[in-house]
């Protein structure tokens, strides 16, 4: 056995050296019953350690039996690892992380996946805004341990979190992936600002048809026609307040 160490919950691994000459292998040990290993025609074999298994050194005693009614017996030592917190046998979701220049969205897996969900309605993977949207992906694609998925670009412009569902990917053994989600990027948002037009100043001062009037003026184009004229104020220096009248005018937002 090329490896003696493993995890609990996790796959040990070996090869019979003369699979011909070889009827029969059963194991029994570190918490397998006596159980029947199946073994490839390049003698190649694997072997799960049970999750329940307590962590510390054990022994496999493997039985073989050979074509000529021979039977061997061989011991072999093992030690077996606690879990780590946050880890199980099936693919774990490790890190998230945006690749530069794109509006791609890498998910990495602890170990190679042998499915991936690449539906797109409902989906498996999202990102989530700071505000807590939940947005999925335009496309999916995978490979090896990892899974890329495209988001809208103003949507992960401002995605602070990425998810995944359990059995969004499943690996050789087809144990599906818990849930799980990662801190994706930290954003910072202007003060005082948001999504929508905001107002920035309001000057230029002037008399139409003997009407004072003032420009309103915003971060972005504005929808006409505007908003009620009763939406729009001033403050006096003495503190008081006038209510706008008439018909408001919009070019917005106004040339500098």
């Amino acid at each position: 056995m090329p490896s003696t160490t493993v995890v609990q919950g996790g796959t040990l691994t070996g090869t019979v050296v003369d699979p011909t000459a070889v009827s029969n292998v059963a194991v029994v040990g570190c918490g397998i019953t006596n159980t029947n290993v199946t073994v490839s025609g390049t003698g190649a074999f694997s072997l799960p350690v049970p999750a329940s298994q307590v962590a510390g050194s054990c022994n496999l005693v493997f039985t073989v039996t050979k074509t000529d009614a021979t039977i061997l017996t061989q011991t072999v030592a093992i030690t077996v690892t606690a879990t780590p917190k946050g880890v199980t046998a099936a693919p774990d979701l490790i890190s998230v992380a945006i690749t530069a220049g794109t509006d791609n969205v890498v998910y990495t897996f602890d170990e190679p996946l042998n499915t991936v969900d690449t539906s797109l309605s409902p989906a498996s993977f999202h990102i989530y805004g700071a505000d807590g949207t939940e947005v999925n992906p335009t496309l999916i694609t995978s490979g090896g341990s990892a899974v890329t998925a495209s988001y809208p670009h103003a949507d992960l412009a401002l995605a602070t979190t990425a998810t995944v569902d359990n059995n969004a990917v499943a690996d050789a053994s087809l144990r599906p992936n818990p849930i799980n989600a990662l801190p994706l990027q930290t954003i910072t948002l202007p003060i005082g600002k948001s999504a929508a037009p905001n107002l920035v100043s309001v000057g230029n001062p002037g008399v139409v048809l003997g009407q004072i009037t003032f420009d309103f003026t915003f971060d972005a184009p504005i929808v006409t026609p505007v908003a009620v004229p009763a939406q729009f104020s001033v403050v006096s220096v003495d503190g008081n307040t006038y209510i706008g009248g008439g018909t408001p005018t919009s070019m917005s937002p106004r040339p500098s």
